[in-house]
């Protein structure tokens, strides 16, 4: 904008007075702030506070969805708190009738349930027992959890066979031998319970000479149904065999090293059951044969989770979904 030029034709320029000079520049700065100046909008505090309100209104629907579907999924994997109605008990046998150690064989080992990462085992030799036999566990701490991940039952024996006529065997067989099974399952309860559990094992046997042979079996089957065969067999007449498989050899080391998982629910009102079958044996027929090994095997309790009822788990997600669908309206 161009500013206006003020000209006084009764007084020369080089003498205007000092009050006309103030006033003119006065009157170009006023002209050019107006012309200049943006006008603020007028303040609404009503508008302001109607703005604020729907803010939080959205923010809330926001946090109550996501609460919502949290909930619901902190409710799928609830650890392993375990109600006072689920109960997990068992006993671990010693077979002393048919357990034995002839000639110049030998064997001997120990057999326990461990409790809250506590055992105190019984051990045999031959087939007498020292410590209770069977060994009870109780698996579970009512109201809480497992006693310890990792509680479980525990078997392991070492046997050596020398020349003719010699030999051992020590077996443990549930239930026929009395007391319960192994393991038994129980849940009188409105829950789901799932049990991550694990066999770790380490057998091998060793038979040198003209007739020798050892053998170590471990077998684990659920409400009846099998589940693991461990069988190393180590014959110098026969051939070797590992688990139910013929492998290149007569005689010598065969053994297995391995962990085995799995798992299964306990519903509601269910009660299951888990059987082991352990046999470990040598015989030494001639002369110069010897037959060595050693048979180890600990089923564990790794991990206890809940599973909610599915109409919880339904009604938390539908107020999640409803609180998010709300926010985009």
């Amino acid at each position: 904008m161009e500013r206006p030029v003020f000209v006084c034709h009764l007084v020369p320029p080089l003498v205007l007075s000092q009050s006309v000079v103030l006033s003119a520049r006065k009157a170009v700065w006023t002209r050019s702030v107006k012309s200049s100046r943006i006008r603020p909008e007028r303040f609404d505090p009503q508008s302001v506070h109607s703005t604020l309100k729907m803010k939080i209104k959205n923010m809330s629907r926001i946090a109550c969805g996501v609460l919502a579907l949290l909930l619901c999924s902190f409710s799928t994997a609830s650890g392993d708190l375990i109600d006072s109605g689920v109960s997990v008990t068992g006993d671990l046998v010693f077979n002393q009738a048919e357990s034995m150690a002839f000639g110049n064989g030998v064997v001997g080992g120990t057999f326990a349930a461990r409790e809250n990462s506590f055992e105190t085992p019984s051990s045999f030799i031959g087939n007498v027992v020292i410590g209770p036999n069977p060994v009870s566990g109780d698996f579970v701490r009512h109201g809480g959890g497992i006693t310890s991940r990792g509680d479980g039952l525990r078997i392991s024996a070492s046997g050596q066979a020398i020349g003719e006529e010699s030999g051992f065997r020590a077996i443990m067989s549930q239930p026929s031998l009395g007391g319960t099974a192994p393991m038994v399952f129980d849940n009188q309860t409105q829950t789901t319970y799932v049990f991550d559990m694990s066999v770790r094992y380490n057998h091998s046997v060793n038979a040198t000479g003209t007739e020798a042979f050892g053998s170590s079996a471990y077998s684990l089957s659920l409400d009846g149904s099998n589940l693991l065969d461990v069988n190393v067999i180590s014959d110098t007449i026969f051939g070797n065999v590992l688990n139910g498989q013929p492998v290149a050899g007569t005689g010598g080391e065969v053994s297995e090293l391995d962990v085995f998982t799995f798992q299964f629910e306990l519903a509601p009102g269910m009660s299951r059951t888990i059987l082991i079958d352990y046999m470990f044996e040598g015989v030494s027929a001639s002369a110069d044969a010897t037959v060595t090994g050693f048979a180890a095997s600990f089923l564990s309790i790794d991990n206890v989770s809940a599973i909610p009822e599915p109409s919880s788990t339904a009604a938390m997600m539908m107020i999640g979904m409803w609180c998010l669908s709300r926010r985009k309206r």
